[in-house]
């Protein structure tokens, strides 16, 4: 008797219902809200439908049902959301963060969208952490980038920035003992240790119709990524490490492809 009782007691279908304040609603997908009114699930306002999924403007998060920006942020003229502080940026987190602090700060939204045409969901964004404080050049170690002097609005900086991102990419995804000392070693102490005890330039490649990404050196690939990047974003400007030619272009598209990656 008590389990007929629970079995007829009052509650939401279970194909996809919740209840909402007292009332079931359907379970609405791809970031889509309920609307009570029109009785049909539909992006917040402000977002847009991209290959079934609402999504705001680069910087924007959902609130009460409309796209805007995090508390602590106000949106600008041309639609981006900014910090009061003009010493902090806005970063995935939803936060504001300082630009430089020797704790680092997590990736800009435009940054983790850059990377993210790059390496895809290989890569925990939320994890990396840019460092921008200091002296040297800059260098990775695991998920955190040490980056002297970085400024996000310079065309070296964003394709360094890449290089540096590759970095990451290969510290979450590569099994290194499968890597043999001298194509680690650019990874430890860069170009002191590869190109003074095994004589060669951890950056120097030569690009090879149908050989594997991830038969290039560490420093090789992310000087790959760093040539992809600038050609993808200043096309025939001249600003790269080199101008690089037709094929070039089409070997590096065809092997990143290839190593999973532009996906």
């Amino acid at each position: 008797e008590k389990d007929k009782l629970l079995s007829n007691a009052c509650g939401c279908p279970p194909d996809g219902h919740k209840p909402v304040n007292g009332k079931c609603e359907p379970v609405c997908l791809g970031g889509k809200i309920w609307n009570a009114a029109l009785k049909q699930c539909e992006c917040p306002e402000g977002a847009t439908l991209v290959e079934g999924k609402c999504q705001c403007p680069l910087g924007q998060i959902v609130v009460d049902k409309k796209c805007g920006c995090p508390a602590d942020q106000t949106l600008t003229a041309e639609g981006k959301c900014a910090c009061a502080d003009k010493d902090k940026v806005p970063t995935i987190t939803e936060k504001c963060e300082p630009k430089d602090s020797k704790k680092g700060r997590s990736l800009t939204f435009e940054e983790m969208e850059t990377a993210k045409k790059i390496f895809g969901d290989k890569i925990d964004y939320r994890k990396v952490k840019l460092i921008t404080t200091g002296k040297g050049n800059p260098h990775t170690s695991g998920d955190t980038i040490y980056f002297p002097g970085y400024q996000s609005n310079q065309s070296f900086d964003q394709a360094a920035l890449m290089h540096e991102i590759t970095h990451v990419y290969q510290s979450e995804n590569y099994k290194w003992w499968e890597y043999y000392p001298e194509k680690a070693a650019d990874w430890f102490n860069g170009l002191t240790v590869s190109k003074y005890l095994f004589g060669t330039d951890p950056y120097a490649h030569e690009l090879i119709y149908g050989k594997s990404f991830y038969d290039y050196g560490l420093d090789q690939q992310a000087t790959i990524i760093w040539e992809y990047y600038y050609e993808q974003r200043y096309p025939g400007a001249g600003i790269g490490p080199r101008d690089l030619t037709e094929e070039e272009k089409n070997i590096i598209r065809d092997m990143l492809q290839k190593a999973g990656l532009l996906q």
